[in-house]
């Protein structure tokens, strides 16, 4: 007396198909059955495991290739973005050059009147080091009977972005002396 038993082909994720075995003494299958069941589901996965691989391979050359695509793009960029990292440098380099070199004092200072940078010559013609200045304010330097046309000068700079002509007015130097000095202020863009 025979029979046939149908066992899935399936892992957690795909079903494969149906496999039907004809077994002629169903009592003696019982004892192979666990057996059976463990090599259907290996035969599940392998064939699980092939499938993936194929689906891997049609997709591996594409991606490669955009891989190779997205890896010269981020090359190119990046050569890009050295060249101008130098050409900036360079022109730091020719500013600050420019700046440093000049006989005049050139300076910028923020809304409130603080100085930011002065150059090297503030010492030359003020006494006072760049780092002595850099953090205070322009009152410092300037004659009490000025200090309002300064105001008056650097609100227009500041505020109205306007150029206004040259100011002059009186300077204290580190060593108490005063002097004439002209300034002229246009807003950093």
């Amino acid at each position: 007396m025979g029979c046939e038993i149908l066992f899935q082909l399936k892992t957690f994720k795909t079903t494969f198909g149906f496999l039907k075995i004809s077994i002629s003494d169903p009592f003696l299958f019982r004892k192979y059955e666990p057996a059976v069941r463990n090599l259907l589901n290996v035969c599940a996965l392998q064939l699980e495991n092939s499938l993936h691989s194929k689906i891997a391979g049609r997709y591996k050359g594409h991606l490669e290739e955009l891989v190779e695509e997205k890896t010269a793009e981020l090359q190119n960029e990046i050569s890009e973005k050295i060249e101008q990292a130098e050409k900036l440098r360079e022109n730091e380099e020719r500013f600050r050059s420019l700046v440093e070199n000049v006989d005049d004092i050139i300076y910028t200072m923020d809304k409130t009147g603080k100085f930011t940078y002065v150059s090297p010559k503030w010492e030359k013609w003020m006494g006072h080091s760049p780092d002595e200045v850099v953090g205070t304010t322009f009152e410092h330097y300037v004659h009490p009977e000025d200090i309002d046309k300064c105001i008056e000068y650097y609100k227009q700079v500041f505020f109205l972005k306007k150029m206004p002509a040259v100011l002059e007015f009186r300077v204290i130097k580190k060593d108490g002396s005063i002097r004439w000095h002209a300034s002229n202020g246009s807003p950093l863009r």
